[in-house]
């Protein structure tokens, strides 16, 4: 009889030891499949969806649509002032100048290609369009003070002239600003 009792008690330890390891593969499993789930949510993009007024999700992907509608109804607002502006200042057509702006726009856009950093394209532009119209106005001024214009002291001319020299930074100003915006 006491045979038998070893022998159960064996039988009995054996089955618990099984038990045992059940329970840890059990929960191995468990840990895991907690691990793909979180996997699973990230693959999901479940930060997409934010809450509204009413505690409704609606998509990051609506609000960045009524956002952009928001920036570009703003910049409309913004270039639509600024010219209102140059009609009331004495008319358009002395603040247009296509070489200036040119200069500044390519400047702009070889800046914004050309330069590494965490900014967004437009971002970059703006800034790049800030540097060509400075850089527009001293080439400008040079060009200036190097001409026969200065030389002989024709004021009429030489107003026209800084004129025009200072549409760069206006253009580069203008555009930076309006990046600003959209941004």
């Amino acid at each position: 009889m006491e045979e038998k009792i070893k022998e159960a008690k064996k039988n009995l330890d054996a089955l618990r030891a099984k038990q045992r390891e059940s329970l840890l593969k059990l929960q191995s499993h468990k840990k895991e499949k907690v691990h793909i789930q979180t996997q699973k949510e990230e693959t999901l993009h479940l930060g997409r969806y934010a809450t509204g007024n009413g505690g409704k999700q609606i998509s990051t992907q609506t609000k960045e649509l009524k956002m952009n509608t928001k920036k570009i109804v703003c910049t409309v607002a913004y270039v639509g002032l600024v010219v209102s502006t140059f009609i009331v200042a004495g008319g358009l057509e002395q603040y247009i100048d296509l070489n200036s702006f040119i200069v500044v726009a390519v400047i702009a856009l070889l800046f914004a290609i050309g330069v590494n950093n965490d900014e967004s394209f437009i971002q970059k532009f703006g800034n790049g369009a800030v540097r060509a119209g400075w850089l527009g106005f001293i080439i400008g001024i040079v060009g200036i003070f190097g001409s026969d214009i200065f030389a002989n002291g024709d004021l009429p001319m030489l107003g026209a002239a800084m004129a025009v020299c200072s549409l760069t930074v206006l253009y580069g100003y203008f555009i930076k600003l309006g990046a600003m915006i959209l941004d």
